[in-house]
Formats: structure tokens, C-alpha cells, sequence
């Protein structure tokens, strides 16, 4: 499987990340670069992840991130 862009917005949290992140390494995703940007507002951040992987679909990444409780939208492009 290529690379792929992953976007989703999370709540402004110091754990929220670490917990997106551990658990697509548990999976066993590889993640070749992570940027996080807060909004204005302060209570979500933007996340935008390049993941690499040959065992998961893009589907497969949606539904793993989406059971993170602190994951409010995930986009895939």
C-alpha cells in the first residue's frame, strides 16, 4: 500500500495525540511525518498524519481512528 494523508480533528488535549498515535503504531502503522495545529478557539486541533502501510486499507484507518473518543472527524485523501 502507497502512502497516505490522513486529516482529523481532535480535542485540544495533551493525550489526545499520544493516544492517536499509539494506537496506529500498535497496529502497525508507519508514520513518516505528524503535524498538530490548534484552532482560534482553542478546543479542537488539526492533525495531519502521512501514514505508510501494507497490511491496512484506507477504510481500516478510518474505522481505527474513529474509535478514539477524541477524534471528531477523519479524512482520508
Amino acid at each position: 500500500m502507497a502512502e497516505h494523508i490522513v486529516k482529523a480533528t481532535i480535542d485540544v488535549d495533551p493525550e489526545a495525540m499520544m493516544r492517536v498515535t499509539a494506537l496506529l503504531k500498535r497496529k502497525g502503522y508507519q508514520m513518516r511525518r505528524i503535524l498538530l495545529e490548534s484552532d482560534s478557539s482553542q478546543e479542537f486541533a488539526s492533525l495531519e498524519m502521512v501514514l505508510w502501510s501494507e497490511a491496512h486499507s484506507v477504510e481500516t484507518t478510518r474505522n481505527v481512528l474513529g474509535r478514539i473518543y477524541s477524534v471528531h472527524n477523519v479524512e482520508i485523501i
